[in-house]
Order: structure tokens, then C-alpha cells, then sequence
């Protein structure tokens, strides 16, 4: 008997998405794994739907995409959208026993599709509020995606999300359980401790994209301040992924103008060269702001790609990180997120401190392992299977 067929969608490029790759790797061990998204066919897969890159508007005139928001008219607005028509052109119903939708925007098509046996929705942030401070998304995106939440997602056998806070969220808001799939790293046991040297600056370094709702420019300046207070303390590297390049400027002009040449802002590593990178480092930072609900409760990549690099980690009080953070004892929490609570955090990074914080990192990366945290996705996929008596 072959093995069950599962496509997994997502409206991403998928070969350069590490959640959606996770998500290929784990069920590959079972299944026969399919995927639709943008980009070249990923490493894996039995097939890939390549959606064109110029089909990822809501629509070629917005006027229309507005009119039809401002009306309510949500089921016409998504199933006219050039993607959705471009699955349902390539993919008949019925065509696989399990579909696997990452976000929002996959639900209804993937309900559409009609699996054989089920669908499985991993929600990767909490959507209804993704847009939130754009006033134009707000206005004319939300409302659609709220339809697709209190609406499509009721109607799917299982949900999962990137961390308890979210997961609560959606509980509380739509009566939609989720169980927590982490962003975690894969298990590195090549890796063990560096011990911190106290004859040269502590290496700090921090990954990730450069939204101005995180407030990098803070991270900046406290390092900057300390190292006006005790110069030489510190080294900072930021490898920050493009997206709004004219703040990447400013950060850059402002390291500059601050940094005293201990400050750099560099360009980002391939996604399977990070870790290996951070392995030069001593401390992972990340004090982010609550500026948005998202990120009031992000539980990024980057925190568990420290623990698999064997560093100590800095964060600001943000309740998902600070779970982990707290539990495992591989960092120091700042007691909030003003540049000034952050100097006084950067304080107490003295080489003994850190050196135990890398050393409880070590202990907690094997797990700590994407491999093991990703149990939620298998047993999700095969409840949906033994439901329809597969077998696997």
C-alpha cells in the first residue's frame, strides 16, 4: 500500500521558508509530500505547483480588490484571486488524502481542494493582526482575513501556531484550538561551549529582519552607551535581512555614528549558514518592543538558533521568549524594553555569567531540537489519516 499523499501550500517561496521546509522534512519520514507556493521546486517533494511570482496580487486593478472589501463580498474577492484560480486551474478536488495550509490566505483553498481525508492549517503568526499599524490593511485586508478566520478555520481538523500567547489569542478570540509548533533549530551536536574570554570584547550579535516596529536602533544604542562607559566592552554585529532598506540605512548610519567601529551592520547568511555564524559569537540579542500584538508574543527563529549555536542570550521581557528563556536558564531577561533597562542587562554579561548561560544552552539544545518539537505536525497529520482509516 503506498503512502498517504499530503500537499502542503503556502503562499511563500517556499525553498527559502525554514518553517515550511520543516514542515517537508517531518513529514517526508511518512508521507508522500507534494507542495504549491512560489519559487523553485523545493528539496523533498514528490511535485511542486510553482505559483508565478506575478500572480501574488489580490488583484492587477486594487480598485476592485477595495470595492469588493468595502462590500463584504470576501468568497468573490478570494476565490477571484489570481493564485487561488491559478491552484484550482492545476489541482482537481480530491486530487490528495491530506492538505497541509500554512496562513491564512491557504485556508479556503486548501478546504476547496477537498482532500480525501482532511485539512491541517498552521497558522505561522496570529493573522487577523499581521498588518496591524497600516492603516490601508487594516481597512481593506483585515476584514478579509477575519473571514477567513471566524469563517474557513472552524471548519479544518486541526490547527497549529508558533507559540502559547497566540495560541491563546485564538482560542479566546475564535474558539479555534492550536497547538504550539516553535520555530526551533535543528539539533546541532557538532557544537559545544566556547568558553568567553576576558582579555577581548564579549561578540554580540543579532539576526533577523529589519522591521522599524523592533526598534533595532535600541539595541544600538545601549550597546553604544556601555561601550562609551567601558570602552572596548562590547562588539555588536547585526545581520539583518532586507525589507525596508531605508531603515537598514539609517541603522547602518547610526552604528556608524555611534559605534566607534565596534558596531557593524552586515549582510545576511544563508539560511543554512546561520547557526555555523553565530558560532563565533558569545551573546544573541533581542529586546523587542510590544509594538505589535505579533510581536508582543514572537517566539523567533533566532532564539533557538542561539541555543543550537551555544550562546547566552539577551531578550527584553516578551512573555514567549521569556518562557523559555526562564526555564532553561540560558539568559538574561531585561526588566523592560527602554534602552537604559538594556544597558543595565549588557551590565551584567560579565565572561562567568555568560559562560554559564552557553553552558545551560548546551544542555537544553537536544531538546530544544526542531525534530522533537515538531511533534504537534506529525500527530495532526496522523490523526486526520487514522480518522479515515489510511494507515500510514
Amino acid at each position: 500500500m503506498s503512502d498517504p499523499t499530503v500537499l502542503i501550500i503556502s503562499l511563500s517561496t517556499i525553498v527559502r521558508d525554514p518553517r515550511v521546509l520543516r514542515q517537508i522534512s517531518v513529514l517526508s519520514e511518512d508521507y508522500e509530500v507534494h507542495t504549491a507556493g512560489y519559487g523553485p521546486v523545493p528539496e523533498g517533494v514528490h511535485s511542486h505547483l510553482q505559483i508565478p511570482d506575478e500572480l501574488r496580487k489580490w488583484r492587477e486593478n486594487y480598485r476592485v480588490f477595495y470595492a469588493l472589501s468595502a462590500t463584504r463580498r470576501f468568497r468573490r474577492l478570494y476565490y477571484g484571486a489570481p493564485w487561488v484560480r491559478f491552484v484550482r486551474e492545476h489541482i482537481s478536488p480530491g486530487s490528495f488524502d491530506v492538505v497541509l495550509a500554512n496562513d491564512a490566505s491557504a485556508v479556503p483553498v486548501a478546504l476547496a481542494l477537498e482532500p480525501r481525508s482532511g485539512v491541517h492549517v498552521d497558522m505561522h503568526e496570529y493573522a487577523t493582526r499581521q498588518g496591524e499599524g497600516n492603516r490601508t490593511w487594516e481597512r481593506f485586508t483585515q476584514p478579509v482575513v477575519r473571514w477567513i478566520v471566524s469563517t474557513q478555520l472552524p471548519l479544518v481538523d486541526s490547527v497549529t501556531t508558533v507559540s502559547s500567547g497566540l495560541a491563546e489569542e485564538y482560542l479566546r478570540e475564535f474558539g479555534v484550538r492550536a497547538e504550539v509548533v516553535p520555530n526551533a533549530a535543528r539539533y546541532r551536536p557538532e557544537y559545544s561551549v566556547r568558553p568567553t574570554s576576558s582579555e577581548e570584547p564579549v561578540r554580540l550579535v543579532h539576526t533577523g529582519a529589519a522591521g522599524r516596529g523592533r526598534r533595532i536602533e535600541d539595541m544600538v544604542r545601549a550597546v553604544a552607551e556601555v561601550n562609551e562607559q567601558c570602552p572596548g566592552a562590547f562588539v555588536f554585529d547585526l545581520y539583518l535581512i532586507a525589507g525596508d532598506s531605508a531603515y537598514i540605512e539609517e541603522l547602518r548610519s547610526l552604528a556608524d555614528e555611534l559605534g566607534g567601529g565596534m558596531i557593524s551592520i552586515e549582510d545576511p547568511v544563508d539560511y543554512d549558514r546561520i547557526v555555523p555564524t553565530l558560532t563565533q559569537y558569545d551573546v544573541g540579542m533581542f529586546v523587542c518592543p510590544p509594538t505589535t500584538f505579533n510581536l508582543r508574543h514572537a517566539l523567533p527563529n533566532k532564539l533557538f538558533e542561539y541555543v543550537q549555536a551555544r550562546l547566552a542570550v539577551l531578550i527584553g521581557p516578551s512573555e514567549d521568549m521569556r518562557r523559555y528563556t526562564e526555564k532553561y536558564g540560558f539568559g538574561i531577561v531585561s526588566e523592560n524594553f527602554t534602552v537604559q533597562a538594556q544597558v543595565e542587562a549588557l551590565r551584567e554579561l560579565t565572561p562567568a555569567r555568560i559562560d554559564e548561560m552557553k553552558h545551560r544552552a548546551h544542555d537544553a539544545a537536544r531538546e530544544l531540537d526542531s525534530a522533537k518539537l515538531s511533534d504537534a505536525w506529525r500527530a495532526a497529520v496522523a490523526a486526520i489519516v487514522k480518522h479515515y482509516g489510511l494507515g500510514t
